[in-house]
């Protein structure tokens, strides 16, 4: 939907542009942000689909050192977002093999973990050698072949596929995700796959480190933006529980006129907080 489609842009965006914060909003969409286990843009390992892959390619045990690797997303035309352009995909192949191992910590027995994948055209995804989840690529529980096409296209790659995991397949410790991303044709004039990992929101810790972060990001800018960095102020006081001293920064922006919501929804946190 066109709502995905900003919200997803707008994440995007707001990735680029730091350290400058465009709005309140967009400071509390970074810290508050789910807590990512896996992100979008680390380094996988990845296999070319000229010929079949092993059989046992997207198990834990599988040993990927002759493959390639490189960084997500995957893509080609060169787009401004593809971090390993696969200039030789068109005309030659049509599937993309992925690999990566991930490490879940501190979880609780039902907390389980949400696979974000953003595919043009389909894909199959499997966590320690179990699919749980495809799109436009067969019968669920199939094995496509390295020639396979996309059932359909699919237009949209800023909107990710999220998946919630079964806990039950997941391991404390190391973890293996493996994804082939596939093509509507060998001729198609683009392709693209990327995936990320998230695990529910961040703690107060979190919170704090991120507000810290962005607080050091934004006084290296110029100019500075005064009333960012005293919403940063007073969002690091309320994370400290010092809510009077808090809502003292918000009272400021509130009564100098301050442009959004925010500040009124956090003044307001800190009032009946304190």
């Amino acid at each position: 939907s066109s709502g995905q489609e900003i919200s997803c842009l707008l994440e995007i965006y707001r990735e680029a542009f730091l350290p400058r914060l465009a709005s309140f909003e967009t400071v509390d969409a970074i810290i508050d942000r789910p807590r990512i286990v896996a992100a979008e843009g680390a380094t996988w390992s990845f296999f070319r689909g000229l010929d079949e892959p092993q059989a046992a390619w997207m198990r834990d045990s599988f040993e990927d050192a002759s493959w390639e690797t490189g960084p997500a997303p995957f893509a080609f035309p060169g787009v401004a977002t593809a971090a390993t352009q696969l200039n030789d995909m068109q005309g030659n192949y049509t599937s993309l093999y992925l690999r990566r191992r991930f490490t879940r910590e501190g979880a609780g027995p039902h907390e389980g973990l949400v696979l974000a994948v953003r595919a043009d055209d389909a894909f199959v995804a499997h966590v320690n050698g179990k699919e749980v989840g495809r799109r436009y690529a067969g019968k669920p529980g199939s094995t496509l072949p390295h020639d396979a096409v996309a059932d359909d296209f699919h237009w949209d790659p800023l909107i990710p596929e999220r998946i919630l995991l079964d806990p039950n397949i997941l391991r404390e410790g190391e973890n293996v995700l493996a994804i082939p991303g596939v093509n509507f044709s060998r001729r198609d004039a683009d392709f693209f796959l990327s995936a990320a990992m998230e695990a529910g929101p961040p703690d107060a810790e979190e919170k704090a480190r991120r507000t810290c972060q962005l607080l050091v990001g934004l006084h290296e800018t110029s100019p500075r933006d005064e009333e960012k960095l005293t919403y940063l102020e007073g969002r690091r006081l309320q994370l400290e529980g010092n809510y009077p001293d808090a809502a003292g920064k918000f009272r400021e922006l509130v009564g100098a006129g301050a442009v959004g919501k925010e500040p009124f929804l956090r003044l307001a946190e800190c009032l009946r907080s304190a």
